[in-house]
């Protein structure tokens, strides 16, 4: 969670791959936290996806959104700190804003078949992804697996 002044940011990347630091921490029964593997976290979260948006769209580079979002330079060296430990180059490859993109300004959503994306049906996303959550704590809407795919870090 994000307390003010500093702002949420949504992330993205250029890499191809799977940043694995956008897979979210989850809760374990006794109440602590962890990291699930990237197999977990697709069992938990009913698949992992990404959307692409039009090159139009106005994105910043990673420090640039960071310094803007008055994010504590700890936060932000340890992001770095992580994701250089995992094979992600926040410098190269991570961009952000602090809006919602619109789904006009999609250019596709695609769901990551072990290694490989794969165009995805949003209706289906919707279908697989509630099923994991109506399992897990019930009412579930559109509007939450959008915000899920397209939020994965900052709110």
């Amino acid at each position: 969670m994000v307390k003010p002044p500093e702002k949420p940011i949504l992330w993205f990347t250029t890499s191809e791959a799977w940043e694995e630091t956008a897979t979210p921490g989850a809760e374990k029964e006794d109440g602590s936290y962890f990291t699930p593997t990237r197999e977990q976290a697709e069992a938990m979260f009913g698949g992992l996806y990404r959307i692409g948006i039009s090159d139009d769209y106005p994105l910043k580079r990673f420090m640039r959104i960071t310094l803007e979002s008055r994010q504590d330079k700890r936060l932000t060296q340890a992001l770095i700190t992580t994701a250089e430990a995992v094979g992600s180059n926040p410098y190269a490859n991570w961009w952000g804003t602090f809006y919602n993109v619109p789904r006009g300004h999609w250019s596709a959503l695609e769901n990551c078949d072990k290694e490989h994306w794969q165009p995805c049906i949003l209706e289906e996303a919707v279908a697989r992804v509630s099923h994991v959550h109506d399992m897990a704590v019930g009412e579930f809407t559109e509007a939450d697996v959008l915000k899920g795919v397209v939020t994965k870090h900052g709110d």
